[in-house]
Formats: C-alpha cells, sequence, structure tokens
C-alpha cells in the first residue's frame, strides 16, 4: 500500500535515527496524521476490502460469505430478504449455499448488504 504524502508536509516530520543514522521512527503533527489515515481508508474502501472478521468466518469456521457479511454488518435475515424482495425462507437457503450461482443474485444481495459484489466473492 502506499503512503499518501501529498497533504503531508514532509518538512513538517521529525526522524529518529540509528546510531547509523538509519530511520527508526517518524514522528508527525497529529493533524497531518489524521489526513493520512482518513487517506489510507479511503483507499481501502476503493477496493474489495473484506474484514479479518468476515474472511475468518468463510475460511476457517465455514460460514457462508452471505451469512459472514450479514452477521458482520448487524443485520437480519428478514431486512435482507425484504431488500431483495424475496421471502425470509428463500433468502436463509441462498445462505446455506457455498456461493451464490448467479451474478444477478450477487449484485442483489450485496446492494443489499451495502458492499460490492466482488466482496462476496472468495
Amino acid at each position: 500500500m502506499s503512503i499518501p504524502t501529498d497533504s503531508i508536509a514532509v518538512s513538517s516530520a521529525q526522524f529518529l535515527n540509528d546510531s547509523e543514522g538509519n530511520p527508526l521512527y517518524v514522528i508527525l503533527p497529529y493533524a497531518d496524521f489524521l489526513a493520512m489515515e482518513a487517506a489510507i481508508r479511503e483507499e481501502k474502501s476503493d477496493k474489495d476490502y473484506v474484514p479479518h472478521e468476515v474472511a475468518c468466518r468463510v475460511l476457517v469456521e465455514n460460514c457462508s460469505a452471505l451469512r459472514s457479511w450479514r452477521e458482520f454488518l448487524g443485520k437480519s435475515t428478514g431486512e435482507i430478504a425484504e431488500k431483495i424482495g424475496i421471502s425470509e425462507t428463500e433468502y436463509i437457503q441462498w445462505e446455506m449455499l457455498p456461493r451464490l450461482p448467479r451474478r444477478i443474485l450477487r449484485e442483489k444481495v450485496a446492494a443489499a448488504l451495502g458492499i460490492r459484489s466482488e466482496q462476496l466473492k472468495f
């Protein structure tokens, strides 16, 4: 990941070096740190980021991506089913599938969850 430096005045950073002159630490003004943190967060949101909690549920606990995302986001099965326009029973059946079979279904569920469809493909 590249660190965005265009919004940070490099001259305001202080470097702490070891005895051989190699950089060990960087001290930044707090406002610069916040700007950098916000830029990194924005960069992550543009990608197909999957939170660690969701990935672990899918990969370690063998939970479906649909269920993992839904529970991570604190939504109920009924809430998602209603947004998609299907019955809660049908949605629960989708959650039991290892993968959604069609792209159109993935896109509907992703929209209901408020994520990108690519975030369900893993």
